[in-house]
């Protein structure tokens, strides 16, 4: 495999594999999509590392079946020309097209229903605009699908998202946009998300819910941010009315105070031995509550936050019951439930013991809380299925030693005997 050179972006890939015989003759083979998986050791890229591609994986939350798409993704056109390589241009395009379509379906899908007993359209549950007699929109409907529509894809939102990740620090550039300083550019920035998500688009052979996961992970919606600050008080309080139930078997009881134009709440509890004790003022008793429980969670959850919490007591849960016969589903579960993503085996028999017998081998890769995980390798193993169920047990072994930043020494130790076949 190589950098593809000018006007070489296949668009057929994963499709069909072709190789030549001992005799020099050609032959294809069908292959799977799945199956579709390079080593880690087969990547000769011309600009980024292989430790840089697993950087932007982690942060784009989605692992690339040909990581020669994703690095390309990061060639500006200045570099490319003078290199003689293919630019993200191409990749742009079909960014900027997946986008489009991504948030349009969203948009629809999460704010209109269509009625069959009334035969119209309602968006939002308040406008509704008939569909059925001349086919037009309400004026309201139509605004408002047009405006929403334009602040997510609008090139200033799409630059403000890149500004909240690392990206723009792998892009490659010539000498010329160095001194220009290019990078700090709105449609610079615009340009190379496009291009992420085109790569996205054709790895994922057009994919829609991968695409539309990749983009809610990296591109702001301007709405659901509005609204961000209303819902968070609610997520504040009730998360810690549960902790409080939890380690006290009792709700919380908060006290109430006006101060001249403002409100105090304030509480105060025995928490390991110690007495702590919190207050938040606010223009109301609500405010002044969410604030004082705003306290709580910066000065004692803000290292364990719910969704934290949630994940490492899954996986503390799934190790006690973890073995051989299990792992496989469990990983799987633990993949449902958006504790890690992107879960993918690449499992193969390259290898024979002495009475001819294959031996199979192969490594997993998943992505935890934005690292990318690739590096669990199993060998030697009987089966297929027992090559798997290795590499599942594995994953959540490392999972477990990860989430308390213990030293991973899980690789050669050996879970039990139980034979698989």
């Amino acid at each position: 495999m190589h950098l593809l050179k000018k006007g070489e972006i296949n668009m057929k890939q994963n499709k069909t594999l072709t190789e030549l015989t001992n005799d020099g003759v050609e032959r294809s083979e069908k292959k799977e999509q799945k199956e579709t998986y390079f080593e880690e050791n087969d990547y000769k890229f011309k600009v980024l590392t292989m430790e840089q591609i697993n950087e932007i994986e982690g942060e784009i939350t989605y692992i690339f079946k040909n990581k020669y798409i994703l690095e390309q993704a990061f060639i500006r056109k200045s570099y490319a020309n003078e290199h003689n390589i293919e630019s993200n241009e191409a990749l742009e395009f079909i960014g900027d097209e997946a986008l489009d379509c991504v948030v349009t379906k969203q948009m629809i899908d999460s704010q209109f229903s269509f009625n069959n007993e009334l035969k119209c359209i309602t968006l939002n549950g308040d406008v509704t605009f008939d569909r059925i007699n001349d086919g037009t929109w309400n004026t309201t409907a139509e605004e408002w699908v047009t405006n929403s529509k334009k602040n997510r894809v609008c090139g200033k939102n799409l630059a403000s998202s890149m500004n909240r990740t690392n990206l723009m620090k792998y892009l490659i550039i010539n000498q010329a946009d160095v001194n220009n300083n290019v990078k700090e550019n709105d449609s610079i920035k615009e340009d190379l998300l496009e291009a992420i998500i085109g790569a996205v688009t054709l790895d994922c052979n057009w994919d829609f819910d991968t695409i539309s996961r990749v983009v809610d992970n990296l591109v702001i919606n301007p709405d659901l941010e509005a609204s961000k600050i209303c819902s968070e008080i609610t997520d504040v309080i009730t998360e810690f009315t549960k902790w409080h139930i939890k380690e006290f078997k009792s709700y919380p009881v908060y006290s109430f105070e006006e101060l001249n134009d403002e409100h105090k709440c304030s509480i105060s509890f025995i928490y390991n031995g110690k007495k702590m004790e919190f207050e938040g003022t606010g223009s109301s008793k609500s405010k002044a509550k969410y604030n004082c429980c705003r306290h709580i969670y910066d000065n004692m959850f803000k290292e364990y936050d719910p969704k934290t919490i949630y994940e490492n007591d899954t996986i503390k849960e799934y190790v006690e019951k973890l073995n051989l016969n299990n792992s496989i589903n469990l990983l799987q579960e633990l993949n449902q439930k958006g504790i890690i993503c992107n879960l993918q085996y690449n499992i193969q028999n390259n290898k024979f013991d002495e009475n001819g017998n294959p031996l199979w081998e192969g490594n997993i890769e998943c992505i935890f809380r934005g690292k990318h995980i690739g590096f669990i390798r199993t060998s030697n193993r009987r089966s297929k299925k027992d090559c798997k169920s290795w590499l599942a047990w594995l994953a959540i072994k490392f999972l477990s030693e990860f989430i308390y930043s213990l030293p991973c020494d899980i690789m050669e130790e050996d879970p039990d005997s139980v034979d698989l076949g």
